[in-house]
């Protein structure tokens, strides 16, 4: 006879805390800067593409009267203005397309170029916390997709922690309904 050993799952008890580090950012006055800024930068290559759309409508509609105008005459072959006319229009078709895709990796380039100096402060404030109030886990809300007590949620805390500082915040806690969660 061979007796066998079960062992139960030991119950760990693990300090949880949720933050939305995307508001938590888009609350700073760095992030609010950062977030102005970017929109001015899109708003100035918007612009650009904008323009460069309207060049090409015009372009596009003196190709169409210019074709329409050869077929009216009965012409079989396109004359050396229509071909020209066309070479151009193509051209800066694709320069239109160029111009959009260059544009689309430079705001992406400068987007993480603004937010990421935010993003490592927020970070670190986290850190500290965890580190100081005995977090186990500290989880981003959006990769969380149950709900969770609100007194959990430290999101507004690091929010204002990062425009106005915390003095003594080493020593300060969270509410003391914010109970050790227990893991399975």
């Amino acid at each position: 006879q061979y007796a066998s050993a079960q062992t139960k799952p030991t119950k760990v008890k693990a300090r949880v805390a949720t933050v939305d580090v995307e508001r938590c950012v888009g609350e700073t006055e760095d992030g609010l800067r950062a977030k102005a800024a970017l929109a001015k930068a899109k708003d100035r290559k918007q612009q650009q593409i904008f323009a460069m759309e309207d060049e090409l409508r015009i372009l596009e509609q003196e190709l169409q009267q210019k074709v329409q105008a050869m077929q009216a005459s009965g012409a079989t072959q396109p004359s050396e203005e229509v071909r020209t006319k066309a070479l151009v229009y193509q051209r800066k078709s694709q320069e239109y397309q160029v111009f959009v895709k260059s544009s689309e990796r430079e705001l992406q380039i400068l987007e993480d170029k603004l937010f990421r100096p935010v993003e490592d402060k927020v970070a670190a404030i986290f850190k500290r916390i965890a580190q100081a109030e005995g977090y186990d886990l500290l989880v981003d809300r959006k990769s969380m997709p149950i709900t969770m007590k609100s007194d959990l949620d430290l999101t507004e805390r690091v929010s204002k922690e990062y425009n106005w500082g915390a003095p003594g915040a080493a020593s300060a806690s969270v509410s003391a309904s914010a109970k050790p969660v227990v893991a399975p």
